[in-house]
């Protein structure tokens, strides 16, 4: 894991996540890769990994935005 850190602050930079957020954002994307590597896979398989890993990097990108624009998202909410 320790080889990965480098990537992970990066994400986190790029993204404007925290480093807890970025490592999620880092995983996601290396399930995405190994989930597109299995056999057998059918379109609606595909189709399917595509749109939860979608969901997953969209929960954290609505963390950051509620974070950084907290008066557009119902105030002072909690993330």
């Amino acid at each position: 894991m320790e080889d990965n850190r480098e990537s992970i602050v990066r994400i986190a930079q790029r993204t404007g996540t925290t480093e807890q957020e970025a490592l999620i954002l880092y995983h996601l994307s290396r399930a995405h890769d190994l989930l597109l590597k299995l056999p057998g896979k059918s379109y609606a398989d595909t189709t399917a990994i595509g749109l939860n890993i979608n969901a997953l990097y969209r929960m954290v990108a609505e963390r950051v935005v509620r974070r950084d624009h907290p008066e557009g998202w119902g105030g002072d909410q909690q993330t």
